[in-house]
């Protein structure tokens, strides 16, 4: 197959996800390109991954920008995609989709997109509307990344026959080597980089630091139970709006919160596999990487239900409660920090269903499926 895949999201530049579909899909004997709209990248090495794995990699700097998207007359993917004549393009959403839909052609590729974000917000807004009437249009298949997001894609008004679901890969085999980066380091060495003092037990979030991704609620809740798990240390990474607000509440526990800061996604991955559990109460979440990754280390785990923590529940691999519910979330919690056998067993559990469900090569070959019967 000759495969095209947008590699890149709008102010960000490559993105790790679809650069492991792609490196995957060109190990497996397809022809592949990637298309990015700037040269900027997420994390160090992508670049080099793809020109290492021998895929070209095209910059169009139209799908890197929102202004004008809609002007039929921007042809620059259209022509790009056109030349390239391929059999499948993957998409991440409408509006690139709309961008590359080759108008002129009777014969069209396969167009896929994997949509994480159209309908996560409350309400259905006009520019919902119109983005789900453009992927009706020009979109062959709209994958959902998970149950809750199909629903909303749904809502919004996607055609029923295009809607399926299919999760965003997570590259565990890379994120498992930045673990054992950690442990030959040791693990007092990594905690010294970080300021973080050794000794304690550390509960782990690392998130944007925005009103959304329930930092207050979690301060709240483990000011409250701090006192009864004196042997338990909180450890919160990244930067934002609310990060001043936060380091505020903690002042309450005093050396028993640290501000890590925002820090490099192997140096993230290094220190999250060192600590010994993690939370995430999100109030909003389209999937939820940050999910994924401490069960990935097998940490036991608290979760709010968002994104991809319905699936988590019924696999029964971490505590899940309702989106600012105070009560539940400190209840939840209370039960992870008793770190009894059970919750031990639920991150061990974790480690094994992320592994079998999540990771690059699950994802990669369901995809390829797909697009093998749509042709």
């Amino acid at each position: 197959m000759r495969i095209v895949m947008i590699c890149s999201s709008p102010g960000i530049g490559l993105v790790p996800y679809p650069v492991e579909l792609a490196i995957y899909f060109r190990e497996h004997g397809h022809e592949v390109y990637a298309i990015a709209g700037a040269e900027k990248e997420y994390e160090i090495g992508l670049h080099a991954r793809l020109s290492k794995a021998n895929i070209p990699l095209h910059y169009v700097p139209c799908i890197d920008s929102s202004y004008g998207w809609l002007n039929p007359t921007r042809n620059m993917l259209r022509s790009l995609l056109s030349k390239l004549d391929p059999d499948v393009v993957h998409y991440w959403g409408p509006r690139n989709a709309f961008q590359g839909y080759l108008w002129w052609q009777r014969k069209q590729p396969i167009r896929i997109a994997m949509i994480g974000s159209m309908g996560h917000v409350k309400g259905i807004s006009p520019g919902v509307r119109i983005a789900a009437s453009i992927a009706n249009r020009s979109l062959d298949r709209v994958l959902g990344l998970c149950e809750i997001e199909v629903d909303r894609l749904l809502k919004v008004g996607i055609d029923p026959k295009k809607v399926g679901i299919m999760h965003f890969p997570l590259a565990c085999s890379r994120n498992l080597e930045y673990a054992r980066d950690g442990y030959r380091l040791g693990k007092a060495e990594v905690l010294k980089k970080h300021r973080v003092p050794n000794g304690k037990k550390l509960l782990a979030m690392f998130a944007h630091f925005h009103p959304h991704k329930g930092h207050e609620l979690l301060l709240s809740s483990f000011t409250k139970l701090a006192p009864d798990f004196p042997d338990w240390d909180l450890v919160l990474g990244g930067d934002g709006v609310t990060v001043e607000r936060c380091r505020t509440m903690a002042n309450k526990l005093t050396n028993r919160v640290h501000f890590v800061g925002r820090l490099p996604h192997d140096e993230v991955m290094r220190l999250l596999s060192l600590c010994d559990a993690a939370v995430h109460p999100s109030f909003v979440e389209t999937y939820g990487f940050s999910m994924l990754e401490p069960l990935l280390f097998g940490l036991p785990s608290v979760i709010t239900h968002v994104g991809i923590a319905q699936e988590l529940e019924r696999a029964s691999v971490a505590i899940v409660v309702e989106p600012k519910d105070e009560l539940a979330f400190s209840q939840g919690l209370r039960r992870l920090l008793r770190n009894d056998e059970d919750i031990r067993a639920m991150g061990a559990r974790g480690r094994e269903y992320v592994l079998k469900t999540f990771d690059t090569p699950v994802i990669s070959e369901q995809l390829l499926s797909l697009y093998s019967s749509m042709m």
